[in-house]
Protein backbone atom coordinates (compact mmCIF):
# COMPACT_ATOMS: atom_id res chain seq x y z
CA UNK A 1 0.00 0.00 0.00
CA UNK A 2 1.13 3.40 -0.93
CA UNK A 3 2.59 5.05 1.60
CA UNK A 4 0.38 8.11 1.79
CA UNK A 5 -2.26 5.92 2.76
CA UNK A 6 -0.73 4.29 5.38
CA UNK A 7 -0.04 7.88 6.83
CA UNK A 8 -3.73 8.66 6.81
CA UNK A 9 -4.53 4.88 8.41
CA UNK A 10 -2.02 5.80 11.36
CA UNK A 11 -3.53 9.05 11.30
CA UNK A 12 -6.84 8.09 11.66
CA UNK A 13 -6.08 5.58 14.55
CA UNK A 14 -4.95 8.58 16.55
CA UNK A 15 -7.75 10.42 16.22
CA UNK A 16 -9.93 7.31 17.60
CA UNK A 17 -12.12 6.63 14.58
CA UNK A 18 -12.58 3.31 14.23
CA UNK A 19 -12.36 2.55 10.07
CA UNK A 20 -11.84 -0.53 7.59
CA UNK A 21 -9.18 -0.71 5.08
CA UNK A 22 -11.10 -2.19 2.08
CA UNK A 23 -11.04 -1.75 -1.66
CA UNK A 24 -13.58 -1.02 -4.03
CA UNK A 25 -14.31 -2.51 -7.94
CA UNK A 26 -14.63 0.23 -10.02
CA UNK A 27 -14.39 -0.47 -14.34
CA UNK A 28 -12.24 -3.54 -13.46
CA UNK A 29 -10.15 -1.96 -10.76
CA UNK A 30 -9.78 -2.87 -7.61
CA UNK A 31 -8.98 0.51 -5.90
CA UNK A 32 -8.22 0.83 -2.64
CA UNK A 33 -10.45 2.19 0.02
CA UNK A 34 -11.52 3.11 3.81
CA UNK A 35 -14.59 2.47 5.21
CA UNK A 36 -16.52 3.76 8.11
CA UNK A 37 -19.01 1.12 9.09
CA UNK A 38 -20.95 3.58 11.78
CA UNK A 39 -21.14 6.16 9.29
CA UNK A 40 -21.53 3.93 6.14
CA UNK A 41 -19.09 6.24 4.34
CA UNK A 42 -16.31 4.75 1.71
CA UNK A 43 -13.36 6.89 1.28
CA UNK A 44 -12.04 5.88 -2.43
CA UNK A 45 -7.90 6.39 -2.48
CA UNK A 46 -6.60 7.62 -5.65
CA UNK A 47 -2.87 7.10 -5.90
CA UNK A 48 -1.65 9.85 -8.91
CA UNK A 49 0.80 7.05 -9.77
CA UNK A 50 -1.41 4.39 -10.09
CA UNK A 51 -3.40 6.76 -12.02
CA UNK A 52 -1.13 7.27 -14.21
CA UNK A 53 -0.90 3.68 -15.60
CA UNK A 54 -4.24 2.79 -15.67
CA UNK A 55 -6.29 5.84 -14.89
CA UNK A 56 -9.92 5.20 -14.88
CA UNK A 57 -12.49 6.63 -17.93
CA UNK A 58 -13.83 9.88 -17.65
CA UNK A 59 -17.60 8.28 -16.45
CA UNK A 60 -16.32 6.71 -13.52
CA UNK A 61 -18.38 8.97 -11.74
CA UNK A 62 -21.67 7.49 -12.88
CA UNK A 63 -20.06 3.99 -11.80
CA UNK A 64 -19.52 5.72 -8.09
CA UNK A 65 -23.63 7.07 -8.16
CA UNK A 66 -24.76 3.94 -9.22
CA UNK A 67 -23.17 1.72 -6.30
CA UNK A 68 -24.21 4.83 -3.83
CA UNK A 69 -27.91 4.31 -5.24
CA UNK A 70 -27.78 0.92 -4.76
CA UNK A 71 -26.01 0.64 -1.03
CA UNK A 72 -26.77 3.63 0.32
CA UNK A 73 -23.23 4.15 1.00
CA UNK A 74 -21.66 7.81 1.02
CA UNK A 75 -18.98 7.72 -1.26
CA UNK A 76 -15.72 10.33 -1.08
CA UNK A 77 -13.00 10.56 -3.34
CA UNK A 78 -9.76 11.42 -1.77
CA UNK A 79 -6.79 12.02 -3.84
CA UNK A 80 -2.60 11.74 -3.14
CA UNK A 81 -1.78 15.13 -4.26
CA UNK A 82 -4.21 17.02 -1.45
CA UNK A 83 -3.43 14.83 1.24
CA UNK A 84 0.82 16.29 0.77
CA UNK A 85 -0.30 19.70 -0.18
CA UNK A 86 -3.16 20.25 1.96
CA UNK A 87 -3.09 17.96 4.53
CA UNK A 88 -4.29 19.82 7.43
CA UNK A 89 -7.72 21.16 5.50
CA UNK A 90 -7.95 17.08 4.69
CA UNK A 91 -7.86 16.24 7.80
CA UNK A 92 -10.04 19.08 9.07
CA UNK A 93 -12.62 17.83 6.19
CA UNK A 94 -12.56 14.21 6.79
CA UNK A 95 -13.42 15.17 10.57
CA UNK A 96 -16.04 17.01 9.75
CA UNK A 97 -17.83 14.53 7.63
CA UNK A 98 -17.37 12.04 10.03
CA UNK A 99 -19.05 14.18 12.73
CA UNK A 100 -16.42 15.39 14.86
CA UNK A 101 -16.81 19.56 14.66
CA UNK A 102 -17.48 22.57 16.55
CA UNK A 103 -21.02 23.57 15.89
CA UNK A 104 -21.79 27.20 15.92
CA UNK A 105 -24.68 29.12 14.96
CA UNK A 106 -25.56 32.04 12.57
CA UNK A 107 -27.37 33.78 14.94
CA UNK A 108 -24.11 34.33 16.43
CA UNK A 109 -23.04 36.38 13.42
CA UNK A 110 -23.07 39.72 11.00
CA UNK A 111 -22.95 39.06 7.45
CA UNK A 112 -20.78 41.98 5.94
CA UNK A 113 -19.38 42.71 2.31
CA UNK A 114 -15.56 41.65 1.98
CA UNK A 115 -12.94 42.64 -0.19
CA UNK A 116 -10.88 40.37 -2.72
CA UNK A 117 -7.43 40.00 -0.68
CA UNK A 118 -9.69 38.62 2.32
CA UNK A 119 -11.28 36.59 0.13
CA UNK A 120 -8.21 35.09 -1.05
CA UNK A 121 -6.68 34.79 2.31
CA UNK A 122 -9.47 32.96 3.35
CA UNK A 123 -10.67 30.87 0.88
CA UNK A 124 -6.76 29.20 0.04
CA UNK A 125 -6.70 28.20 3.53
CA UNK A 126 -10.23 27.20 4.16
CA UNK A 127 -11.31 25.80 0.42
CA UNK A 128 -9.98 22.45 -0.98
CA UNK A 129 -10.14 24.35 -4.65
CA UNK A 130 -8.88 27.87 -3.38
CA UNK A 131 -9.99 31.20 -4.59
CA UNK A 132 -11.76 31.86 -7.21
CA UNK A 133 -12.26 35.24 -9.34
CA UNK A 134 -15.71 36.45 -8.28
CA UNK A 135 -17.42 39.57 -8.51
CA UNK A 136 -19.48 39.59 -5.57
CA UNK A 137 -18.01 38.65 -1.85
CA UNK A 138 -19.52 37.93 1.65
CA UNK A 139 -17.96 37.07 4.90
CA UNK A 140 -19.84 35.67 8.03
CA UNK A 141 -18.43 37.08 11.05
CA UNK A 142 -18.61 35.61 14.34
CA UNK A 143 -19.65 38.77 17.18
CA UNK A 144 -16.90 39.82 19.64
CA UNK A 145 -18.91 38.19 22.39
CA UNK A 146 -19.25 34.70 21.13
CA UNK A 147 -15.30 34.47 19.79
CA UNK A 148 -14.20 33.20 23.80
CA UNK A 149 -16.98 30.94 23.78
CA UNK A 150 -16.20 29.32 20.57
CA UNK A 151 -12.33 30.08 19.60
CA UNK A 152 -11.31 30.04 23.04
CA UNK A 153 -10.39 32.71 25.85
CA UNK A 154 -7.11 33.44 24.29
CA UNK A 155 -8.17 34.00 20.65
CA UNK A 156 -8.26 37.98 20.05
CA UNK A 157 -11.80 39.30 20.55
CA UNK A 158 -11.00 43.02 20.17
CA UNK A 159 -13.63 42.54 16.80
CA UNK A 160 -16.04 40.19 15.00
CA UNK A 161 -13.75 37.80 13.57
CA UNK A 162 -14.42 35.97 9.78
CA UNK A 163 -15.48 32.62 10.27
CA UNK A 164 -17.26 31.59 6.67
CA UNK A 165 -17.20 33.43 3.07
CA UNK A 166 -19.43 32.52 -0.05
CA UNK A 167 -18.52 34.27 -3.46
CA UNK A 168 -20.48 34.80 -6.34
CA UNK A 169 -20.25 35.95 -10.02
CA UNK A 170 -21.87 39.25 -11.61
CA UNK A 171 -25.18 38.91 -12.93
CA UNK A 172 -26.17 37.51 -16.57
CA UNK A 173 -29.34 37.82 -18.35
CA UNK A 174 -30.09 34.79 -20.25
CA UNK A 175 -30.68 34.72 -23.38
CA UNK A 176 -32.52 31.13 -24.21
CA UNK A 177 -34.66 28.72 -22.85
CA UNK A 178 -37.35 28.70 -19.87
CA UNK A 179 -34.88 31.04 -18.12
CA UNK A 180 -34.47 33.23 -20.88
CA UNK A 181 -34.56 37.08 -19.49
CA UNK A 182 -33.60 35.42 -16.08
CA UNK A 183 -30.79 37.34 -13.87
CA UNK A 184 -28.97 34.43 -13.18
CA UNK A 185 -26.05 34.70 -10.55
CA UNK A 186 -23.15 31.80 -10.01
CA UNK A 187 -22.82 30.89 -6.31
CA UNK A 188 -18.73 29.79 -6.55
CA UNK A 189 -17.05 29.25 -3.26
CA UNK A 190 -18.41 28.51 0.05
CA UNK A 191 -16.25 27.74 2.93
CA UNK A 192 -16.39 27.80 6.76
CA UNK A 193 -13.39 27.89 9.04
CA UNK A 194 -11.36 24.56 9.45
CA UNK A 195 -13.06 22.30 12.09
CA UNK A 196 -16.26 24.30 12.24
CA UNK A 197 -19.54 24.00 11.07
CA UNK A 198 -21.89 27.24 11.10
CA UNK A 199 -25.39 25.94 11.23
CA UNK A 200 -27.49 28.42 8.95
CA UNK A 201 -24.30 30.09 7.84
CA UNK A 202 -24.64 29.71 4.16
CA UNK A 203 -28.06 30.38 4.29
CA UNK A 204 -27.58 33.53 6.22
CA UNK A 205 -24.95 34.53 3.62
CA UNK A 206 -27.45 33.90 0.77
CA UNK A 207 -30.18 35.63 2.12
CA UNK A 208 -27.73 38.74 2.50
CA UNK A 209 -26.93 38.58 -1.28
CA UNK A 210 -30.49 37.94 -2.27
CA UNK A 211 -31.78 40.76 -0.61
CA UNK A 212 -28.58 42.81 -2.28
CA UNK A 213 -28.83 41.77 -5.44
CA UNK A 214 -32.15 40.72 -6.18
CA UNK A 215 -31.26 37.85 -8.52
CA UNK A 216 -33.94 35.61 -10.47
CA UNK A 217 -32.00 32.65 -9.67
CA UNK A 218 -28.35 31.16 -8.70
CA UNK A 219 -26.77 28.29 -10.23
CA UNK A 220 -24.26 26.40 -8.31
CA UNK A 221 -21.72 23.04 -8.86
CA UNK A 222 -21.57 20.67 -6.27
CA UNK A 223 -18.09 18.44 -6.77
CA UNK A 224 -19.04 15.01 -6.51
CA UNK A 225 -15.61 13.71 -4.89
CA UNK A 226 -16.94 15.38 -1.50
CA UNK A 227 -20.49 16.25 -2.51
CA UNK A 228 -24.03 14.30 -2.65
CA UNK A 229 -25.71 17.65 -2.65
CA UNK A 230 -27.42 17.65 0.29
CA UNK A 231 -26.86 20.40 1.50
CA UNK A 232 -27.87 22.60 -1.57
CA UNK A 233 -31.31 20.43 -1.26
CA UNK A 234 -31.72 21.95 2.31
CA UNK A 235 -30.89 25.46 0.82
CA UNK A 236 -33.79 25.13 -1.64
CA UNK A 237 -31.66 24.42 -4.81
CA UNK A 238 -33.47 21.97 -7.59
CA UNK A 239 -30.49 19.84 -8.83
CA UNK A 240 -30.72 19.75 -12.86
CA UNK A 241 -27.81 17.85 -14.17
CA UNK A 242 -25.92 14.67 -13.17
CA UNK A 243 -22.42 14.75 -14.32
CA UNK A 244 -22.66 18.13 -16.02
CA UNK A 245 -18.74 19.02 -15.65
CA UNK A 246 -15.85 16.71 -15.32
CA UNK A 247 -13.09 19.05 -13.88
CA UNK A 248 -9.73 18.06 -15.56
CA UNK A 249 -6.57 18.69 -13.54
CA UNK A 250 -2.70 18.14 -14.08
CA UNK A 251 -0.63 17.29 -11.08
CA UNK A 252 3.03 17.58 -10.52
CA UNK A 253 4.76 14.38 -9.53
CA UNK A 254 7.43 15.89 -7.86
CA UNK A 255 5.83 18.53 -5.99
CA UNK A 256 2.10 17.28 -6.33
CA UNK A 257 0.88 21.25 -7.18
CA UNK A 258 -2.88 20.83 -8.71
CA UNK A 259 -3.82 23.38 -11.26
CA UNK A 260 -7.20 23.00 -13.57
CA UNK A 261 -6.46 21.95 -16.85
CA UNK A 262 -7.87 25.39 -18.41
CA UNK A 263 -5.11 27.26 -16.52
CA UNK A 264 -2.15 25.21 -17.05
CA UNK A 265 -2.65 24.94 -20.86
CA UNK A 266 -2.43 28.76 -20.61
CA UNK A 267 1.16 28.34 -19.55
CA UNK A 268 2.15 25.28 -20.96
CA UNK A 269 1.45 22.66 -24.14
CA UNK A 270 0.69 19.17 -23.27
CA UNK A 271 3.97 17.96 -24.71
CA UNK A 272 5.74 20.29 -22.18
CA UNK A 273 3.91 19.15 -19.13
CA UNK A 274 4.45 15.40 -20.42
CA UNK A 275 8.29 16.40 -20.65
CA UNK A 276 7.83 17.71 -17.17
CA UNK A 277 6.38 15.32 -15.46
CA UNK A 278 2.49 16.32 -15.24
CA UNK A 279 -0.08 13.91 -14.51
CA UNK A 280 -3.30 14.43 -16.17
CA UNK A 281 -6.69 13.46 -13.57
CA UNK A 282 -10.14 13.93 -13.63
CA UNK A 283 -12.39 14.32 -10.65
CA UNK A 284 -15.86 12.46 -10.67
CA UNK A 285 -17.73 14.45 -11.71
CA UNK A 286 -20.31 17.51 -11.14
CA UNK A 287 -24.26 17.97 -9.33
CA UNK A 288 -25.64 21.41 -11.33
CA UNK A 289 -28.38 23.37 -8.85
CA UNK A 290 -30.30 25.98 -9.79
CA UNK A 291 -32.40 28.26 -7.28
CA UNK A 292 -35.35 30.16 -8.58
CA UNK A 293 -36.30 33.00 -6.92
CA UNK A 294 -39.24 34.16 -9.94
CA UNK A 295 -41.47 31.86 -11.39
CA UNK A 296 -42.01 32.26 -15.11
CA UNK A 297 -44.90 34.46 -15.73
Amino acid sequence: MAEWIDELCQWLKSQGIPFQRTTEKLEGQDLPSIYFPTKNIKFILFDIFCWQQSPLSESYGNSLSHIAATTGTKYICLWQDLWHTKQSLLKARIRSILGFFVRLHARHCTVARIDKPLMDSFLDIHHLQGSAQAKLKYGLFLKKQYIPKYLGESFPSHENTLIAVASFSGGRTMKWGNRQDFRSYELLRFASLQGFVVVGGMDKLMQAFIQENQPDDIMSYADKDWSDGRSYDVLGFDKIADFEIITNYFVNADTYVRYPENRILQQYSLEELKSQNWIKICNSGSLKYIKTLRKNS
